[in-house]
């Protein structure tokens, strides 16, 4: 039983195992926080056993590899850290540079071309069109459509490339031009985060006393522009992936003929949206259910709306 706000609240009841040095239990990989445990285990070999938590220092030493029987032992226990903070590791993290992510650009494509082919299938059945019809508004908007967007994708992102270069260009040239005013911007920057006295002006003095460190902090503290640049034609060519992807599943069962297939598209799109809302919490603090309902929710209002127009135009002309 662990009583650790680590855990989520006062008093949980869990039964862990032992693996590689770390607590785990479900997707919770633990280490760090001082717990006892009493009980019979051979926790070495990763037999189950169970755990009494509590906050002192951790005084006891670890039983020895294959020990049973037994015994009380107060051990570190925390969550679970994404990457190590061994200082080899963090010189190698730190070298190679942060990663620069093109999530949003898969989820945008695919939602869309999701709710986009979905929307014509269902507007083409509340208007009673053909199959024939029905594949060929499809599969032209897939195209067309996806096409659009990855433009529109690229422009953006070139765009945000543009104004980061512009802006780092009027920086260089203050810096040349009123090297004291610009030193004075550093100084009240880091004054606002709690610097004080010496250690104010050491910093301004390190962070001034190189011209591309100090325009960096310049672009990232004074205009809230990112370190890093996406590739707009990645961006782009994801953007169209996703849609194309994600779009042709609803039309899917019209292409293969199925009999059933305007019941086969509603199931295809609506795991479509679910999984892309599902895979998206991989990197959100929302939880996996929760995202997914989210995403389908709004697939499937977009499928409505669609629907209804479709039905409405049918019966007027």
């Amino acid at each position: 039983r662990l009583r650790s706000p680590a855990i989520g609240g006062p008093e949980f009841g869990h039964t862990l195992k032992l693996q590689n040095g770390f607590f785990a239990r479900g997707g919770w990989r633990l280490r760090a926080l001082c717990i006892t445990s009493v009980g019979k285990a051979n926790l070495p070999h990763g037999n189950i056993g169970r755990y009494i938590g509590h906050w002192p220092h951790c005084d006891q030493t670890a039983p020895a590899p294959g020990q049973t029987g037994q015994y009380v032992h107060t051990m570190p226990l925390t969550q679970f850290l994404e990457h190590s903070h061994d200082p080899a590791e963090i010189e190698k993290r730190l070298r190679e540079g942060p990663r620069i992510s093109y999530l949003r650009d898969w989820v945008y494509g695919g939602i869309d071309g999701t709710v986009t082919t979905f929307a014509i299938v269902s507007a083409a059945v509340g208007a009673d069109l053909s199959t024939r019809y029905l594949l060929i508004l499809g599969v032209a908007n897939l195209l067309a459509d996806g096409f659009s967007m990855a433009a529109a994708n690229y422009s953006g992102t070139k765009a945000e490339i543009e104004e980061y270069t512009f802006v780092r260009h009027m920086e260089e040239r203050h810096i040349e031009i009123a090297p004291e005013g610009e030193r004075e911007e550093i100084r009240q920057i880091f004054a606002a985060k709690g610097f004080k006295g010496k250690v104010l002006d050491a910093a301004v003095e390190v962070i001034t006393a190189e011209k591309e460190r100090w325009i960096d902090t310049m672009m990232t503290e004074e205009h809230g522009l990112p370190p890093i640049t996406r590739s707009p034609v990645k961006a782009g060519t994801i953007t169209f992936a996703a849609f194309v992807v994600c779009g042709f599943l609803p039309i899917a069962p019209f292409t293969f003929g199925l009999e059933t297939g305007v019941y086969a598209s509603v199931v295809m799109a609506a795991i479509t949206f679910f999984l892309i809302g599902s895979l998206r919490s991989r990197w959100s603090p929302v939880h996996w259910l929760r995202s997914g309902t989210e995403t389908l929710a709004i697939g499937l209002v977009s499928a409505s709306v669609a629907y209804l127009v479709g039905d409405f135009l049918k019966q007027i002309i």
